[in-house]
């Protein structure tokens, strides 16, 4: 692997991908056999090592069965009282 400097933007989009990939019970290896992508591939995208593409992103949503959106747009950050 290269050593890049991780973006916040990838690790924060990886961190949602490796949540909704958990909550719907598929391992690296079955989601990634899902949408003919790399059990190595899925990992680097969840680590954020790796910027997945708006098609593999669309891939994952189908797959996971999220919104699209539920991807892609972060989370607003939470607020402290």
């Amino acid at each position: 692997m290269d050593d890049k400097p991780l973006r916040p933007a990838d690790i924060r989009l990886g961190a949602t991908i490796r949540e909704l990939r958990l909550r719907s019970r598929f391992t690296t290896a079955e989601l990634a056999d899902a949408i003919g992508i790399s059990e190595p591939m899925v990992s680097a995208i969840e680590r954020g090592r790796r910027r997945a593409t708006p098609e593999v992103c669309a891939a994952i949503a189908t797959e996971v069965r999220a919104p699209l959106n539920a991807i892609i747009e972060p989370a607003p950050a939470e607020q402290v009282a």
